[in-house]
């Protein structure tokens, strides 16, 4: 079960001290710049934390924002060419200069490819503060970029000005009508043709809410605008995920079979290996990778569900109150029925008045129309439900429905007819008569791509006003749970030393930046995240299947993701996270910030080709609207075969590193489902935790190989051996505090006869406890009984320790790495 909710805080108890330090470790790995948002995160904003915002240290809250703080460090570098651009002022008949300069993005790249072949590199294109509405996505290639040597091309931000680039549509100034009288409070107004697809509107800066029921901000977890409950599925379809046949052999050098698995097109292969030391297929069979025709969990086609799962056709429900004259441009947004995730789905009808039946294709016409409540051939696909890979048929799941006109009743609330015309209900600190207030639509859901290009860097730009990506395609790339759309506000594929510095992304409404295939030494730093729709920064790469090798694998690989903050993700998409690896390799996330979000803080979706290093950061308030997870979470139920650092064939990843971090097993702005603060969910291989400092909860270990939980300060429960096969797993070397006493949990067997398959090399920890052995638990054994039978050799059982000496141990661990 979860911590209970925190308590109000004793200044010189742990709750005040913990939080107090985790405010330090934001200060020193932000390298200064401003906490506020972290110690709202932190909860001491709460009037019950008042005592305890007291004690804050004098100046550790103030400091300059992110993007400013990465400036000073990282200016502008030294061009052979410079280039201004500026919203307000320029024209693009300007000579580009700082007293004549261009007006739009579009002409100040083609001035960089005139000056790149004029041989004026290295460039510098400067933002001028304001908006930029850019109309349509701005791709960059291979001629934006620069070449190696400091021959970069740079566009950046102008001293401390903030260049806003926008994928909307400005409708500042338009004329509103208002309210009519009777009981319509909304204002009217008519949008201009490149508005009329908008998909989220902004007024003030805000980003609002599209009509819906039941009213409620969907930015806030679990609130009045998700207390609609549906009463049962109409109807139930299996998913239509394509099967492969095993055409794929893993052998070991002494000719043992180790994995077999599938490639695309149904090519006959055999791998050689000369490891694993363990098998690496995980224990239980059914979550066998590949073997038994599990292959059929694939599917090249996205939007269909990777676990063949069941779906359901529509739901009925009880909660609905008004008549509606256009049931198709409704949009259902649904938690997962076992709180995994949430779905999406486009309604096409509703036939009653209590039944909502979605949208569906035929495969093989591919028309559009309502689903028909059973499908035994697999004919149809449903539109929507493939936001997540496993799953399940509709019960009673809470949801909420939008863009419904007859919904529109609520302050905030907007709708866009089909007519052109835009429909608004302002709260009470919009003048809508003020034509000065900012209003925007969004329309695009890609502002950048970059594609082919190197040696370009972004620095000290805003990105904001894009559409969600919900019912966009989304794939399934791996063995976790989790689907992710391979787009993102800022997007990077098959690129080489692209640097993103000192970045602002403000509720962009699908993921931030994504790095896709194979992005390589490149660079996200210094930037900022705040009310992402989906996920803030994910790393997705591709291969055919089982077969990951050079020319059929394309990993974003050796990238640095560091110093950044991430403040709420997930307001969309309940599958989320701020970091997110799906067949990734090696990059280093460090120094960063994450907090707030409806699933895992940080997704391991798979191991792949491993060595990814998680270090020194701070990590809380997630699986606020989920369950079954935790702040941390993994899967690696499915085998890669891929070339190791050394050429060689490979299925086993490069150990993974999560060490130097401070993660709480908590929601400090209310509750969580998180059972840890690290879940090494099914499958999991390869990793060693090392001096983390986890609060409220330490680790999950599932069935896999190689794991190791060495020299970490654990406050609450250490650890859950579940399933089998824990002759590889290490608990050594740890401090462990936890008043209530030490408790280790098991699913299965892990204090087995030592040497056993089924005995976790656990010794030389410390644990500390209110009075001693009475209150220790190794899944029924006491601590002398787990002596005798030869573990815990070494390990000590205290009673106390101040409050002090734990921050102490924490603070060596934490700023004093040995890494």
């Amino acid at each position: 079960p979860p911590p209970p909710s925190p308590a109000p805080s004793d200044p010189a108890g742990f709750d005040c001290q913990v939080r107090l330090f985790a405010l330090e470790f934001a200060k020193n790995i932000l390298q200064g710049a401003n906490v506020s948002s972290v110690v709202a995160g932190l909860g001491l904003t709460d009037p019950t934390a008042a005592a305890c915002l007291a004690a804050l240290p004098s100046g550790l809250v103030d400091g300059p924002s992110l993007a400013e703080a990465h400036r000073r460090r990282r200016p502008a570098p030294a061009a052979a060419t410079a280039l201004y651009i500026d919203p307000v002022k320029g024209a693009d008949s300007n000579a580009g200069t700082l007293a004549s300069p261009y007006k739009t993005i579009q002409k100040g790249q083609a001035a960089v490819r005139a000056a790149k072949a004029a041989g004026g590199t290295p460039i510098t294109v400067y933002l001028r503060g304001g908006t930029y509405f850019v109309g349509e996505t701005l791709t960059f290639g291979p001629a934006d970029g620069g070449a190696g040597g400091g021959e970069s091309v740079t566009w950046t931000a102008y001293e401390s000005e903030t260049p806003v680039l926008s994928g909307g549509v400005d409708l500042t100034g338009l004329t509103w009508t208002p309210p009519a009288g009777g009981t319509s409070t909304a204002w009217t107004t008519a949008l201009p043709a490149p508005a009329r697809g908008m998909q989220t509107l902004f007024v003030g800066g805000t980003r609002e809410i599209r009509a819906k029921f039941p009213n409620g901000d969907p930015l806030i977890p679990g609130g009045a605008g998700w207390a609609a409950q549906a009463a049962g599925a109409y109807g139930q379809y299996s998913a239509t995920g394509e099967q492969f046949p095993d055409t794929v052999k893993v052998m070991s050098t002494a000719g043992n079979l180790l994995s077999t698995g599938a490639d695309v097109d149904g090519t006959m292969k055999t791998f050689t290996v000369s490891e694993p030391l363990y098998s690496y297929n995980p224990t239980r069979q059914d979550f066998y990778a590949y073997e038994n025709h599990s292959a059929e969990r694939f599917n090249l086609e996205y939007n269909h569900p990777f676990w063949n799962s069941q779906t359901s056709a529509g739901f009925s429900t009880n909660a609905l109150t008004k008549s509606w004259a256009n049931a198709s441009t409704a949009i259902v947004q649904m938690y997962h029925t076992g709180g995994w995730g949430g779905w999406s789905f486009q309604v096409a009808d509703r036939p009653s008045a209590d039944t909502l039946v979605f949208s569906c294709r035929k495969l093989a016409d591919g028309t559009v129309g309502p689903c028909p409540e059973s499908d035994p051939n697999g004919e149809y696909v449903i539109d929507g439900g493939y936001q997540e890979c496993r799953g399940a048929a509709i019960g009673k799941n809470n949801f909420y429905v939008e863009n419904v006109a007859e919904e529109l009743d609520d302050t905030r609330e907007w709708f866009a007819a089909s007519s052109g015309e835009l429909r608004y209900i302002p709260s009470n600190t919009t003048n809508l008569a003020d034509k000065t207030t900012p209003v925007v639509g969004a329309v695009l859901d890609r502002i950048i791509e970059v594609n082919g290009a190197a040696h370009l860097t972004f620095s000290g730009i805003t990105f904001s006003h894009t559409i969600p990506t919900y019912l966009h395609d989304y794939e399934c790339p791996s063995g976790g749970d989790w689907a992710i759309h391979r787009g993102a506000a800022l997007f990077v594929q098959d690129s080489t030393n692209v640097s993103l510095q000192g970045l602002t992304f403000d509720q962009v409404s699908g993921n931030a930046v994504m790095f896709s295939n194979a992005v390589n030494q490149s660079e996200i730093v210094g930037c900022s995240f705040s009310r992402v729709g989906e996920s803030a920064i994910a790393m997705l790469g591709s291969t055919r299947l089982m077969d990951g090798t050079p020319g059929n694998g394309l990993y974003p690989e050796g990238n640095l993701i560091q110093s950044n903050l991430v403040d709420t993700v997930g307001v969309y998409g309940k599958q989320t996270s701020a970091y997110f690896k799906g067949k990734s390799a090696a990059n280093i996330v460090k120094g960063n910030v994450f907090m707030n979000g409806p699933r895992a803080g940080v997704n391991f979706n798979d191991g792949t080709k491993g060595g990814e290093v998680l270090e020194q950061n701070l990590i809380m308030n997630f699986v606020r609207e989920s369950g079954d997870h935790g702040m941390f979470n993994s899967w690696d139920r499915q085998p890669i075969v891929h070339h190791d650092d050394a050429g060689a064939v490979a299925i086993n990843p490069a150990t993974h590193q999560i060490r130097n971090n401070f993660i709480f097993n908590r929601n400090w702005l209310g509750t969580t489902k998180s059972g840890y603060s690290i879940d090494w969910d099914d499958g999991s291989s390869m990793y060693n935790a090392t001096s983390n400092f986890l609060v409220y909860g330490g680790f999950k270990v599932r069935d896999g190989i190689n794991r190791g939980m060495l020299n970490n300060l654990i406050w609450g429960k250490p650890a859950d051996y579940q399933v089998a096969g824990f002759n590889s797993t290490s608990f050594v070397g740890n401090t462990v505090i936890d008043p209530t006493g030490i408790h280790f949990g098991c699913v299965g067997t892990a204090f087995g006869p030592t040497g056993g398959t089924q005995s976790v090399h656990q010794h030389h920890n410390t644990y500390y406890t209110p009075n001693g052995s009475a209150t220790f638990n190794a899944c029924g054994d006491a601590f002398a009984d787990l002596q005798k039978a030869g573990y815990e050799v070494g390990s000590t059982l205290n009673v106390n320790i101040t409050v002090n000496a734990i921050i102490d141990k924490a603070r060596t661990l934490l700023l004093s790495p040995e890494s």
